[in-house]
Protein backbone atom coordinates (compact mmCIF):
# COMPACT_ATOMS: atom_id res chain seq x y z
CA UNK A 1 0.00 0.00 0.00
CA UNK A 2 1.18 3.55 -0.79
CA UNK A 3 1.11 5.78 2.26
CA UNK A 4 -1.09 8.84 1.86
CA UNK A 5 1.79 11.19 2.64
CA UNK A 6 3.60 9.90 -0.47
CA UNK A 7 0.84 11.27 -2.68
CA UNK A 8 1.27 14.66 -4.39
CA UNK A 9 4.81 15.33 -3.23
CA UNK A 10 6.73 17.84 -5.37
CA UNK A 11 8.72 16.62 -8.36
CA UNK A 12 12.49 16.71 -7.67
CA UNK A 13 14.06 20.09 -8.35
CA UNK A 14 17.13 18.69 -10.11
CA UNK A 15 18.00 15.21 -11.36
CA UNK A 16 21.32 13.70 -12.41
CA UNK A 17 21.55 10.67 -14.67
CA UNK A 18 24.64 8.51 -15.08
CA UNK A 19 24.43 6.69 -18.39
CA UNK A 20 23.05 7.37 -21.87
CA UNK A 21 21.45 4.05 -22.80
CA UNK A 22 17.84 2.91 -23.11
CA UNK A 23 16.78 3.72 -19.55
CA UNK A 24 18.50 7.11 -19.51
CA UNK A 25 16.75 8.07 -22.75
CA UNK A 26 13.45 6.80 -21.39
CA UNK A 27 13.71 8.91 -18.23
CA UNK A 28 14.68 12.06 -20.12
CA UNK A 29 11.86 11.65 -22.63
CA UNK A 30 9.32 10.84 -19.92
CA UNK A 31 10.35 13.70 -17.61
CA UNK A 32 10.34 16.15 -20.53
CA UNK A 33 6.75 15.26 -21.36
CA UNK A 34 5.39 15.85 -17.87
CA UNK A 35 7.56 18.76 -16.67
CA UNK A 36 8.47 21.87 -18.66
CA UNK A 37 12.25 22.09 -18.97
CA UNK A 38 13.16 19.76 -16.10
CA UNK A 39 16.66 20.39 -14.75
CA UNK A 40 18.69 17.32 -15.76
CA UNK A 41 22.43 16.74 -15.65
CA UNK A 42 23.84 13.90 -17.74
CA UNK A 43 27.12 12.02 -17.70
CA UNK A 44 28.11 9.02 -19.78
CA UNK A 45 31.26 7.24 -20.84
CA UNK A 46 29.65 7.12 -24.27
CA UNK A 47 30.06 10.76 -25.23
CA UNK A 48 28.35 10.41 -28.63
CA UNK A 49 25.21 8.96 -27.04
CA UNK A 50 25.14 11.75 -24.46
CA UNK A 51 25.61 14.42 -27.13
CA UNK A 52 22.78 12.94 -29.22
CA UNK A 53 20.47 13.09 -26.20
CA UNK A 54 21.44 16.68 -25.37
CA UNK A 55 20.89 17.81 -28.96
CA UNK A 56 17.29 16.64 -28.78
CA UNK A 57 16.71 17.99 -25.26
CA UNK A 58 18.11 21.47 -24.69
CA UNK A 59 17.35 21.30 -20.96
CA UNK A 60 19.81 18.39 -20.55
CA UNK A 61 23.30 19.51 -19.57
CA UNK A 62 26.26 17.19 -20.13
CA UNK A 63 28.72 17.49 -17.25
CA UNK A 64 31.92 15.79 -16.05
CA UNK A 65 31.28 13.00 -13.58
CA UNK A 66 32.96 14.82 -10.69
CA UNK A 67 30.25 17.53 -10.68
CA UNK A 68 27.34 15.32 -11.76
CA UNK A 69 25.88 15.22 -8.25
CA UNK A 70 26.41 18.88 -7.36
CA UNK A 71 23.14 20.60 -6.26
CA UNK A 72 21.10 17.52 -7.18
CA UNK A 73 18.10 15.94 -5.44
CA UNK A 74 18.20 12.53 -7.15
CA UNK A 75 21.04 10.66 -8.85
CA UNK A 76 19.85 7.88 -11.18
CA UNK A 77 22.38 5.14 -11.89
CA UNK A 78 21.33 4.10 -15.41
CA UNK A 79 24.50 2.10 -16.05
CA UNK A 80 25.52 -1.55 -15.54
CA UNK A 81 25.85 -2.35 -11.84
CA UNK A 82 29.52 -3.20 -12.40
CA UNK A 83 30.18 0.55 -12.78
CA UNK A 84 28.36 1.63 -9.61
CA UNK A 85 31.32 1.68 -7.25
CA UNK A 86 33.45 3.75 -9.62
CA UNK A 87 30.61 6.20 -10.18
CA UNK A 88 29.89 6.50 -6.45
CA UNK A 89 33.56 7.21 -5.74
CA UNK A 90 33.67 9.84 -8.49
CA UNK A 91 30.59 11.77 -7.31
CA UNK A 92 31.12 11.47 -3.55
CA UNK A 93 32.95 14.79 -3.09
CA UNK A 94 30.02 16.88 -4.43
CA UNK A 95 27.16 14.66 -3.30
CA UNK A 96 24.83 16.38 -0.85
CA UNK A 97 24.04 14.23 2.18
CA UNK A 98 20.31 14.38 1.41
CA UNK A 99 20.63 13.45 -2.27
CA UNK A 100 18.93 10.15 -3.07
CA UNK A 101 20.81 7.48 -5.02
CA UNK A 102 18.48 5.55 -7.33
CA UNK A 103 19.60 2.16 -8.60
CA UNK A 104 17.80 0.51 -11.52
CA UNK A 105 19.44 -2.91 -11.21
CA UNK A 106 18.20 -6.15 -9.68
CA UNK A 107 21.66 -7.61 -10.26
CA UNK A 108 22.92 -5.98 -7.07
CA UNK A 109 21.38 -5.55 -3.64
CA UNK A 110 20.66 -2.21 -2.03
CA UNK A 111 22.93 -3.18 0.87
CA UNK A 112 25.87 -3.55 -1.51
CA UNK A 113 25.38 0.01 -2.76
CA UNK A 114 24.90 1.30 0.78
CA UNK A 115 28.30 -0.16 1.66
CA UNK A 116 30.04 2.65 -0.24
CA UNK A 117 27.78 5.63 0.56
CA UNK A 118 26.05 7.22 3.52
CA UNK A 119 23.34 8.61 1.26
CA UNK A 120 19.84 7.14 1.09
CA UNK A 121 19.52 4.47 -1.61
CA UNK A 122 16.27 3.58 -3.34
CA UNK A 123 15.81 0.91 -5.99
CA UNK A 124 13.46 1.60 -8.91
CA UNK A 125 12.53 -0.98 -11.53
CA UNK A 126 11.21 1.06 -14.49
CA UNK A 127 10.05 0.09 -18.00
CA UNK A 128 10.14 1.73 -21.41
CA UNK A 129 6.36 2.19 -21.09
CA UNK A 130 7.00 5.19 -18.84
CA UNK A 131 7.87 7.14 -22.00
CA UNK A 132 4.11 7.10 -22.60
CA UNK A 133 3.20 7.69 -18.94
CA UNK A 134 2.13 4.06 -18.65
CA UNK A 135 3.21 1.01 -16.72
CA UNK A 136 3.99 0.20 -13.10
CA UNK A 137 7.32 1.18 -11.54
CA UNK A 138 8.57 -0.80 -8.56
CA UNK A 139 10.11 1.17 -5.67
CA UNK A 140 12.18 -0.42 -2.90
CA UNK A 141 13.64 1.64 -0.08
CA UNK A 142 17.04 1.02 1.45
CA UNK A 143 17.90 0.98 5.14
CA UNK A 144 18.87 4.68 5.19
CA UNK A 145 16.06 5.88 2.94
CA UNK A 146 13.71 7.75 5.24
CA UNK A 147 10.19 8.81 4.41
CA UNK A 148 11.40 12.03 2.76
CA UNK A 149 13.78 10.16 0.45
CA UNK A 150 11.15 7.62 -0.56
CA UNK A 151 8.57 10.38 -1.08
CA UNK A 152 10.99 12.22 -3.39
CA UNK A 153 11.48 9.14 -5.57
CA UNK A 154 7.78 8.31 -5.45
CA UNK A 155 6.92 11.81 -6.69
CA UNK A 156 9.42 11.46 -9.53
CA UNK A 157 7.99 8.12 -10.63
CA UNK A 158 4.36 9.11 -10.05
CA UNK A 159 4.78 11.78 -12.72
CA UNK A 160 5.54 9.15 -15.38
CA UNK A 161 4.11 5.85 -14.12
CA UNK A 162 2.02 4.06 -11.52
CA UNK A 163 4.52 3.49 -8.69
CA UNK A 164 4.19 0.75 -6.11
CA UNK A 165 6.35 0.57 -2.99
CA UNK A 166 7.33 -2.95 -1.93
CA UNK A 167 9.91 -4.56 0.39
CA UNK A 168 13.03 -5.89 -1.31
CA UNK A 169 11.91 -9.46 -0.56
CA UNK A 170 8.92 -8.94 -2.89
CA UNK A 171 10.68 -6.95 -5.58
CA UNK A 172 11.53 -9.92 -7.84
CA UNK A 173 7.96 -11.22 -7.93
CA UNK A 174 6.52 -7.75 -8.58
CA UNK A 175 9.22 -7.05 -11.19
CA UNK A 176 8.15 -10.20 -13.02
CA UNK A 177 4.72 -8.65 -13.50
CA UNK A 178 5.66 -5.00 -13.93
CA UNK A 179 9.13 -4.96 -15.49
CA UNK A 180 9.83 -8.34 -17.04
CA UNK A 181 6.08 -8.69 -17.55
CA UNK A 182 6.18 -6.11 -20.33
CA UNK A 183 8.52 -8.30 -22.39
CA UNK A 184 6.83 -11.56 -21.37
CA UNK A 185 3.38 -10.30 -22.39
CA UNK A 186 4.76 -8.94 -25.67
CA UNK A 187 6.48 -12.26 -26.41
CA UNK A 188 3.29 -14.17 -25.63
CA UNK A 189 1.35 -11.88 -27.97
CA UNK A 190 3.98 -12.38 -30.68
CA UNK A 191 3.78 -16.17 -30.32
CA UNK A 192 -0.04 -16.04 -30.57
CA UNK A 193 0.19 -13.97 -33.74
CA UNK A 194 2.82 -16.26 -35.26
CA UNK A 195 0.71 -19.35 -34.52
CA UNK A 196 -2.29 -17.85 -36.33
CA UNK A 197 -0.46 -16.09 -39.13
CA UNK A 198 -0.06 -19.26 -41.21
CA UNK A 199 -3.84 -19.82 -41.10
CA UNK A 200 -4.69 -16.42 -42.60
CA UNK A 201 -4.60 -15.44 -46.24
CA UNK A 202 -5.86 -11.86 -46.28
CA UNK A 203 -4.16 -10.24 -43.25
CA UNK A 204 -0.50 -9.30 -42.92
CA UNK A 205 1.62 -9.41 -39.77
CA UNK A 206 1.09 -5.72 -38.95
CA UNK A 207 -2.68 -6.15 -38.98
CA UNK A 208 -2.48 -9.26 -36.81
CA UNK A 209 -0.20 -7.43 -34.37
CA UNK A 210 -2.69 -4.57 -34.15
CA UNK A 211 -5.53 -7.01 -33.46
CA UNK A 212 -3.83 -8.66 -30.48
CA UNK A 213 -2.63 -5.32 -29.12
CA UNK A 214 -6.24 -4.09 -29.17
CA UNK A 215 -7.19 -7.28 -27.35
CA UNK A 216 -4.74 -6.37 -24.56
CA UNK A 217 -6.28 -2.89 -24.44
CA UNK A 218 -9.72 -4.50 -24.15
CA UNK A 219 -8.55 -6.64 -21.22
CA UNK A 220 -7.27 -3.50 -19.48
CA UNK A 221 -10.54 -1.67 -20.09
CA UNK A 222 -12.65 -4.57 -18.83
CA UNK A 223 -10.49 -4.89 -15.72
CA UNK A 224 -10.74 -1.16 -15.09
CA UNK A 225 -14.51 -1.51 -15.44
CA UNK A 226 -14.52 -3.97 -12.56
CA UNK A 227 -14.10 -7.42 -14.08
CA UNK A 228 -11.42 -9.70 -12.67
CA UNK A 229 -9.10 -11.57 -15.01
CA UNK A 230 -10.88 -14.78 -14.05
CA UNK A 231 -14.25 -13.25 -14.93
CA UNK A 232 -12.96 -12.14 -18.34
CA UNK A 233 -11.90 -15.72 -19.06
CA UNK A 234 -15.15 -17.24 -17.77
CA UNK A 235 -17.36 -14.81 -19.70
CA UNK A 236 -15.40 -15.31 -22.94
CA UNK A 237 -14.63 -19.04 -22.86
CA UNK A 238 -18.13 -20.55 -23.00
CA UNK A 239 -18.33 -24.04 -21.53
CA UNK A 240 -17.87 -26.64 -24.25
CA UNK A 241 -16.92 -23.99 -26.79
CA UNK A 242 -13.90 -23.42 -29.01
CA UNK A 243 -12.21 -20.89 -26.73
CA UNK A 244 -12.57 -23.15 -23.70
CA UNK A 245 -10.82 -25.92 -25.64
CA UNK A 246 -7.83 -23.63 -26.18
CA UNK A 247 -7.88 -22.42 -22.57
CA UNK A 248 -7.86 -25.99 -21.23
CA UNK A 249 -4.63 -26.70 -23.12
CA UNK A 250 -3.07 -23.46 -21.87
CA UNK A 251 -3.98 -24.34 -18.29
CA UNK A 252 -2.71 -27.90 -18.70
CA UNK A 253 0.66 -27.02 -20.18
CA UNK A 254 1.09 -23.30 -19.62
CA UNK A 255 1.16 -23.19 -15.82
CA UNK A 256 4.24 -25.39 -15.70
CA UNK A 257 6.04 -23.19 -18.24
CA UNK A 258 5.10 -20.01 -16.39
CA UNK A 259 6.25 -21.43 -13.05
CA UNK A 260 9.54 -22.50 -14.64
CA UNK A 261 10.00 -19.02 -16.11
CA UNK A 262 9.35 -17.30 -12.79
CA UNK A 263 11.66 -19.62 -10.87
CA UNK A 264 14.37 -18.96 -13.45
CA UNK A 265 14.12 -15.20 -12.83
CA UNK A 266 14.69 -15.76 -9.10
CA UNK A 267 17.57 -18.13 -9.82
CA UNK A 268 19.22 -15.79 -12.32
CA UNK A 269 18.88 -12.79 -10.02
CA UNK A 270 20.45 -14.73 -7.14
CA UNK A 271 23.38 -15.77 -9.35
CA UNK A 272 23.97 -12.22 -10.58
CA UNK A 273 23.89 -10.83 -7.05
CA UNK A 274 26.33 -13.48 -5.81
CA UNK A 275 28.66 -12.84 -8.77
CA UNK A 276 28.53 -9.07 -8.49
CA UNK A 277 31.84 -7.51 -7.54
CA UNK A 278 31.20 -4.33 -5.63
Amino acid sequence: MIKLNYINNPFPRAIAIAGAGVMARMFIKAFSQVRPQPQIKLWSRNISNAVNIARKNNHVKIVPIDILSQDIDVVILATPSTTYRTIMQSISSTLDTQSVIVTLSNAITIAQIESCTQNPVVKVIPTIAHELNRGVSVIVSGARADETAVATVHAMMQAISKPIIVPESDSRAVSNLAGSGLAIAAEFASLCVAANEAATSSLDRNMLDSIIVETFRAIAALHQDGRSLEEIVAQTAVQGGITEAAISILRRDGSGIINEMMLETFRRQAILQMQSVF
